[in-house]
């Protein structure tokens, strides 16, 4: 499991690569509500979800986000957390 982040402008990125056989279904979650659950891309044996964030506000702060790879259901999913932390700049 790796997982990156990238700011582009007021967006940021969050990119979750997983890797496993059977391959992975990777999502994305906030609070118990999915978010995403589409891979965009497939190399070998490693999946990966980029979940893009619109402008964040302050209600957007502290925020708790989860990515998820499952790959059966005789094992536990994965997760790693991410939490939104931002300072404004003038």
């Amino acid at each position: 499991m790796k997982q990156i982040s990238e700011v582009s402008g007021k967006k940021r990125d969050h990119n979750f690569h997983a890797s496993g056989r059977p391959l992975p279904l990777v999502t994305w979650w906030h609070e118990g509500s999915l978010l995403d659950d589409v891979s965009e891309e497939t190399r070998g044996q490693v999946t990966w979800n980029t979940l893009t964030l619109p402008d964040l506000t302050r209600q957007h702060l502290h925020r708790v986000i989860t990515c998820q790879a499952a790959n059966s259901n005789l094992t536990q999913p994965l997760r790693s957390s991410v939490t939104l932390d931002m300072s404004c700049e003038y």
